[in-house]
């Protein structure tokens, strides 16, 4: 028996192919039944959305953010009358290391200032 890929004969798609102006309504239903069904905390089949991974992950990583930024808190205090940049090669010059074990530039000094709620004296 020949497969259908052995045949000779074109395989029909015209039903396939949907009309010119369905093409739109087809879009507008998928995206309002994507829309329901997130609302519902499912996919389209039914099955449960596994975004619950996705926030646990998230949270982990903001407290590992905050711990971090307590870690060294009083380095990052003590370079407040600095600017950005000063700080972050002040902190260099003193061995103190990102949560990457990298070394610190300005924008990370930024952001670890706001991230522990400490305000500039100085700035870039």
């Amino acid at each position: 028996m020949r497969s259908v890929y052995q045949t000779k004969q074109p395989l029909p798609t015209k039903h396939l192919v949907p009309k010119s102006g369905s093409i739109s309504a087809m879009i507008k239903r998928t995206t309002e039944a994507l829309a329901a069904a997130k609302v519902r905390g499912t996919t389209r089949d039914g099955r449960p959305l596994k975004l619950g991974n996705y926030a646990r992950i998230a949270n982990a990583k903001q407290e590992a953010t905050a711990a971090r930024a307590e870690a060294v808190r009083t380095a990052i205090a003590s370079t407040l009358r600095l600017s950005a940049t000063a700080a972050a090669d002040d902190l260099n010059r003193r061995g103190i290391t990102t949560a990457s074990g990298k070394r610190w530039q300005a924008t990370q000094v930024i952001r670890a200032r706001r991230r522990l709620g400490l305000t500039t004296i100085a700035s870039d």
